[in-house]
């Protein structure tokens, strides 16, 4: 059980970091490169970090549909609690 939830716990994690590095690939993608530097102040090094983000196009759908699961596995494991903290987790990530 315990395996499970941290198995659980690294998923999400894992999806949340890649969703804010999507998050950025879109601003990133709409605005520029130059409008984001200036509105993140990022210095040379987080300008080098832009470069390696993944492509929105082509990451987003792969993001979505291994959520998807992730979400559908929490629900039908009847896991309540966990369903209310991914829930949560994602309110939180999306309004960041």
């Amino acid at each position: 059980m315990a395996l499970n939830i941290q198995r659980y716990k690294a998923d999400l994690d894992r999806l949340l970091e890649d969703g804010g590095k999507l998050e950025l690939a879109l601003l990133l993608k709409v605005h520029g490169k130059e409008n984001i530097k200036a509105a993140l102040k990022f210095d040379e090094e987080g300008v080098k970090g832009l470069a390696k983000l993944p492509s929105f196009n082509v990451g987003y759908e792969a993001w979505y549909s291994e959520s998807l699961v992730f979400l559908s596995w929490s629900r039908r494991s009847g896991q309540d609690d966990k369903w209310n903290f991914c829930l949560t987790t994602a309110i939180i990530a999306a309004n960041r």
